[in-house]
């Protein structure tokens, strides 16, 4: 399968920096416009490189499953190892089979049921207090809600706690992480200046 990019509908909209400031600010509704207009599987010219917007089922498995030792992970994977260190969503090719091969044990079908169950009965319960909680407000911040469910499931699969003073570190933790990784994807050309501003610290580690 060719992936030539002079044989995909481009988007150039209203010039180079006009294209990046509609993308990055609103990333899922560029998509999704442009993709009504372009078709399923466009480009466009963005961070002097081009960007393929691909939502065709067949390309996408080309590029997961069939073929995907011919395709590296984004570059957007550099800031995400700053939370998630060289692990096996960070890392690529000899390396991740390596830790793919000493995390096996982890995937084994009895454990994976096990978490399952505590997955499911954390989303349970949060489901519950959500209904409550929708009866008292309309309106509610449904990122940090996502935010917090997840926390709560790493919180008592990883460390089988549900300790208060823990979900809110860690709520804490999470979210100013996020903001500050997203940050360096969106503007990766502003990475430098987070080293002499202080929103990055020395280890890696947003400041908060």
């Amino acid at each position: 399968m060719s992936l030539k990019s002079n044989t995909l509908p481009e988007y150039r909209g209203q010039g180079y920096l006009s294209r990046q400031r509609e993308f990055f600010r609103d990333p899922l509704h560029f998509s999704l416009e442009k993709g009504q207009q372009l078709g399923d599987f466009f480009y466009s010219r963005m961070l002097l490189k081009n960007i393929f917007f691909i939502y065709r089922p067949e390309v996408i498995q080309h590029i997961l499953q069939t073929n995907q030792k011919n395709y590296r992970k984004s570059p957007a994977y550099d800031q995400l190892k700053l939370a998630l260190g060289n692990g096996l969503v960070t890392s690529e090719g000899d390396y991740w089979r390596k830790q793919r091969r000493l995390a096996q044990p982890a995937f084994h079908k009895q454990k994976l049921e096990a978490l399952f169950e505590t997955m499911v009965g954390v989303s349970v319960q949060y489901m519950e207090d959500l209904q409550q909680r929708c009866q008292q407000t309309q309106q509610m911040n449904i990122a940090l809600e996502m935010m917090k469910v997840t926390a709560d499931i790493a919180l008592k699969t990883l460390f089988n706690s549900d300790n208060d003073s823990d979900q809110q570190h860690l709520y804490h933790t999470m979210a100013s992480t996020q903001e500050y990784i997203m940050y360096c994807v969106h503007a990766p050309y502003m990475i430098p200046w987070t080293f002499i501003n202080g929103r990055r610290q020395p280890h890696g580690a947003p400041c908060h």
